[in-house]
């Protein structure tokens, strides 16, 4: 197993299954898990608007009015973890996965006050981007090319290869030099000639 099988947890199995557009039964366990956690989060606030709404009815008045708001208030929250959470993992589940290959950048992060940016949280391939643990960004090699593999509604990452390794004209001039040392002690240019 390589850094990325062992951080973001694959297997190369996985990483087959992955590359012809489908979750393993490992993956489809993990987004099933996301999908109810969700629905417990999206219980636990319904439970919470009936209950605020019975202490509101239950002292009338102001507190009502208070408490009338908070329900509403989280009832739309409520209807977002809906929409956002639970149906959208619902969806992944039941669908083909994404992919996207090319050159791999971090996103950073940036204090607003200060102008400072810290570590990277998230990395972007083309137009599309992953919130990651920095642990997990850390594991990919900026400006390498990447094939990523993904849930396509929750962006989850479910796999990624290391395509090629891009190197930075620095790198390719020393290998060259050592090339180059190593047939007859010429300049590039003249040793093709």
């Amino acid at each position: 197993m390589n850094d990325l099988e062992t951080i973001l947890d694959f297997d190369t199995e996985e990483l087959s299954t992955n590359r012809a557009g489908k979750l393993s039964s490992y993956q489809r366990t993990k987004l099933e898990r996301s999908r109810l956690h969700s629905l417990f989060v999206l219980i636990l606030m319904c439970a919470f608007v009936v209950v605020v709404l019975m202490v509101g009815l239950f002292f009338g008045g102001i507190i009502l009015a208070i408490f009338g708001i908070t329900a509403l208030l989280c009832a739309i929250l409520g209807l977002v973890e809906y929409f956002l959470g639970y149906d959208t993992y619902r969806r992944d589940i039941n669908s083909e996965i994404a992919s996207i290959q090319g050159q791999l950048h971090y996103v950073r992060r940036s204090n607003t006050i200060l102008g400072i940016e810290t570590h990277p949280s998230a990395i972007r391939i083309g137009d599309v981007s992953f919130l990651l643990l920095v642990h997990q960004v850390e594991a990919f090699q900026e400006g390498d090319i990447y094939s990523v593999y993904y849930a396509p509604r929750t962006h989850t990452l479910l796999s990624a290869e290391r395509i090629m390794r891009y190197d930075t004209p620095d790198e390719i001039a020393d290998e060259a030099y050592i090339a180059d040392d190593m047939q007859d002690h010429r300049p590039l240019s003249q040793s093709r000639k």
